[in-house]
C-alpha cells in the first residue's frame, strides 16, 4: 500500500529562451493508509514562474504532462 507523488518542475533559462520539464515519481509506503488512498496519485507542480513573458507552448506541454499522469490531486507550490 502506498501513495504515489509525481513532481513536475518547470525549469526556465530566460537568457537562452530554453525550457525543460523535470519529472520525478515517488511511491511512498505509508503504514495503515486507508484503502481509499491506495494507489492515490498526487501531482505537485513548483517553480512554474508563469507570467506575461512565459512561453505558452511550454505551459501547455507542462499542463498536458500533468494531465497525462492522471493525478487524483494537483498541488501547486
Amino acid at each position: 500500500v502506498g501513495l504515489t507523488v509525481g513532481s513536475s518542475v518547470g525549469l526556465a533559462d530566460a537568457a537562452a529562451d530554453t525550457y525543460a520539464l523535470a519529472t520525478t515519481n515517488l511511491t511512498l509506503p505509508i503504514a495503515d493508509l486507508p484503502s481509499a488512498f491506495e494507489d492515490y496519485r498526487i501531482a505537485f507542480i513548483s517553480d512554474a514562474h508563469v507570467g506575461v513573458c512565459s512561453n505558452l507552448d511550454f505551459i501547455s506541454s507542462t499542463a498536458r504532462a500533468v494531465a497525462d499522469s492522471s493525478p487524483d490531486m494537483i498541488l501547486h507550490g
